[in-house]
């Protein structure tokens, strides 16, 4: 027994308040056109079908399930039971359907609304209950009918229970909504994050900044500072002049006191060693060659969300470090 139930309400097996798993009767006409559910019908939500076929009775009689109009229908195989796919069966060709065998059916008595049923079975709670009683095979197990015959249920007056329905239906309508916005926030954060890193590239995110600070350093300046920095540690290391001065692009349409400059002109004022494509020339390290210790080894794995794990990046020391130092984009550190 169920403990704590509502006053005026009872709990009794399943079994005994529907039908379960029933025949369609004998000397119904073969030629009758009814509908056929394949498991790709049933949703994991909601108790409609997703589509209906056409068939006549002689056609799906032998070898599928039976079932009729206001029936409950329950996906008894993994995983498809753990998905909640199930449906109360509605809008069926002559009341009557016929589907796929991996479904049990539930034939609620008079007095007991199917939806309520529906929404009691759609539990995670009771999906989990049915998952420990699975008999078969990995990949095709399934729910008993015991199981079903034998699941307590706690049943509410009748007009109670369409209350519940209703209520239901509400509820989860708006729940459907949410979710249906909450799918739209993910494009709607690319789209802030694309607009944001534009106006801060094109100076319009620091408009008000500059008009309080008219006399800053403009980048011509800063860029003079950079290339002497630049050639202190070239001189410091030994690198030779290998990347050559670029002209200033123009064309964009920038705030009156910023530059534009290309990028290999500013990788060289920010002291980098070279400008490559990335293709070492057959001088990549070997993986004999890393070590837990030394200068970082930067690969594609180590770049993500516009940051480098330097932490979590393979280390190079001594001679296969000197091998490649010139032929790769270097950091000065």
């Amino acid at each position: 027994m169920i403990d704590e139930l509502p006053q005026g309400w009872a709990s009794a097996p399943l079994g005994e308040m529907a039908e379960i798993n029933p025949r369609h009767r004998k000397g119904l006409d073969d030629s009758m056109p009814i509908s056929f559910v394949r498991m790709a019908a049933l949703s994991e939500s909601k108790p409609e079908f997703e589509s209906l076929e056409a068939r006549t009775l002689g056609e799906v009689r032998k070898g599928f399930t039976h079932f009729a109009e206001g029936d409950v229908l329950f996906a008894k195989i993994t995983p498809c039971m753990e998905n909640g796919k199930g449906a109360v069966a509605t809008g069926l060709r002559n009341r009557l359907g016929c589907g796929t065998t991996e479904l049990h059916v539930i034939r609620p008595l008079a007095g007991i609304d199917p939806h309520y049923i529906y929404r009691f079975l759609a539990q995670s709670s009771v999906r989990g209950e049915a998952k420990e009683q699975f008999t078969g095979t990995a990949g095709q197990a399934r729910v008993p009918t015991s199981f079903i015959e034998e699941l307590e249920i706690p049943l509410a007056p009748v007009a109670e229970q369409r209350r519940i329905v209703a209520k239901l239906e509400t509820l989860l309508g708006k729940v459907d909504i949410c979710r249906e916005r909450l799918a739209t926030i993910p494009m709607l954060l690319k789209r802030l994050r694309k607009s944001v890193l534009a106006a801060a590239c094109s100076g319009r995110l620091t408009a008000d900044w500059r008009e309080q600070h008219p006399g800053a350093e403009p980048p011509f300046t800063l860029l003079e500072k950079l290339k002497k920095a630049a050639a202190e540690v070239r001189v410091r290391r030994g690198v030779p002049e290998s990347v050559p001065e670029s002209d200033v692009v123009a064309g964009w349409e920038l705030p009156e006191t910023w530059g534009c400059y290309s990028a290999a002109e500013l990788l060289r004022c920010g002291a980098f060693v070279d400008v490559k494509d990335g293709n070492h020339g057959g001088s990549h390290p070997k993986v004999s060659e890393f070590t837990d210790t030394g200068v970082p080894f930067i690969t594609a794995a180590q770049v993500s969300n516009f940051r480098i794990d330097y932490e979590g990046a393979y280390k190079l020391s001594g001679k296969p470090l000197d091998r490649i130092r010139v032929g790769s984009q270097s950091r000065e550190t």
